[in-house]
């Protein structure tokens, strides 16, 4: 697979490169090894000219000793699980998603924030491994740097995925999750969703310009640079939506489903969970565009209702730009079950779990991903039902 990087990023992979072709080659491990193309010229519509080249990794899984490297395990928290990273033509049991960060080998549970995952090529057994124990359990002076190569092969695909983003790969930023999907929303709203490969793919056939969505969100995000595609209230309710959908994922069975559930679950984004995080919105809208429309919605728009509204959820959204409100948004459901929404800048200190008797006008209906919801304004709180608060 190749992979468009820009000319100033080229430096930066080829010392990477070249430091663990150097470990692999001590090690008699297989060796790692770019190949590049000639320098490729992009003019854009201002006037100004980006360089690529077009880059290429090679290498394959090392084995030391009879162990094979399978997985890097990164502990997100107990009630997250691991974010799994697994070596290329590797199968990684699904057990190892939840595990704690413990050591097989010293067999102590302790704070690591990486572990990693081997298996004996003799009998296929599996075992966790602290970085600190893999020279004695390997049996070799520097099994670390073949860990090293093993987790640079699994996060191959990321690192050069950073490399083809102009802001480098060395770019350690974290974003909270719901403001990142809140943006993805916005972009794919504007441009819809490009993919890293239908990305790379428009690029080799000729088509310039086309940036996948992941990338130009964290670049967005990264540089401070939102423009036209700062989030509507609309935007960061579909965003709490997804990140409660891939949270509550059932034990997921794929690797894809499981890392979405273990950074929903985690609340943050880095460089390195960037595609993942970007591509939760799109697998949210597939999962959702085969269901049946639920619930019902709720009088004629214009008219003004008296319900007894259930306080199901509410959330606070910060505005990227400080000059835009904050957004409250309060999710309700009457005593049937159907969706009400009130999206508003005013702080009503509302408590979740309790049922309000409110006076509103009914704003609009709508259909979001599958559930018929009423939207409101001007609402009038009445009381409280404290029999149900």
């Amino acid at each position: 697979m190749k992979f468009r990087i820009p000319l100033d990023n080229i430096e930066w992979l080829q010392e990477r490169i070249g430091k663990l072709a150097k470990k692999a080659s001590k090690l008699g491990c297989p060796p790692i090894s770019l190949t590049l193309s000639e320098n490729l010229v992009e003019e854009h519509e201002d006037g100004s000219v980006s360089i690529y080249r077009l880059v290429e990794v090679v290498g394959e899984a090392p084995v030391l000793n009879g162990w094979a490297f399978v997985a890097r395990l990164h502990y997100l928290g107990a009630d997250e699980g691991n974010l799994v990273l697994v070596v290329p033509n590797q199968i990684l049991p699904e057990e190892f998603r939840v595990r704690p960060p413990q050591c097989d080998y010293c067999e102590t549970t302790r704070m690591r924030k990486d572990t990693f995952v081997v298996q004996d090529t003799s009998n296929g057994i599996y075992f966790q491994v602290g970085s600190d124990c893999l020279r004695d359990f390997l049996g070799h002076p520097h099994p670390e740097q073949v860990a090293q190569y093993a987790e640079w092969l699994s996060t191959a695909a990321e690192l050069v995925r950073a490399a083809e983003t102009q802001i480098g790969p060395a770019y350690q930023e974290r974003f909270s999750l719901e403001l990142f999907l809140a943006l993805t929303s916005a972009t794919i709203r504007k441009d819809g969703w490009v993919s890293r490969k239908k990305a790379r793919e428009a690029y080799e056939n000729g088509a310039k310009g086309l940036s996948a969505t992941a990338d130009m969100v964290w670049h967005m995000l990264a540089e401070d640079k939102i423009r036209e595609y700062i989030p509507s209230p609309q935007d960061h309710e579909l965003a709490v939506m997804v990140e409660v959908w891939a949270g509550d994922l059932p034990e997921p069975v794929e690797d894809y489903l499981w890392n979405l559930r273990a950074i929903a679950q985690a609340g943050w984004v880095d460089r390195r969970m960037a595609g993942f995080a970007a591509s939760m919105v799109s697998a949210y809208q597939r999962a959702h565009q085969a269901l049946t429309p639920q619930g019902e919605w709720i009088g004629e728009i214009g008219g003004r209702l008296t319900l007894a509204l259930l306080l199901k959820q509410f959330k606070v959204t910060e505005p990227i730009d400080p000059s835009q409100p904050r957004w409250y948004i309060y999710k309700f459901a009457d005593d049937v079950g159907n969706a009400v929404t009130w999206i508003t800048s005013c702080n009503r200190r509302l408590e979740e779990g309790r049922v309000y008797q409110v006076k509103a006008t009914v704003k609009k209906h709508s259909e979001f991903r599958g559930v018929r919801e009423t939207c409101i304004n001007r609402p009038v709180f009445l009381g409280v039902n404290l029999a149900n608060g």
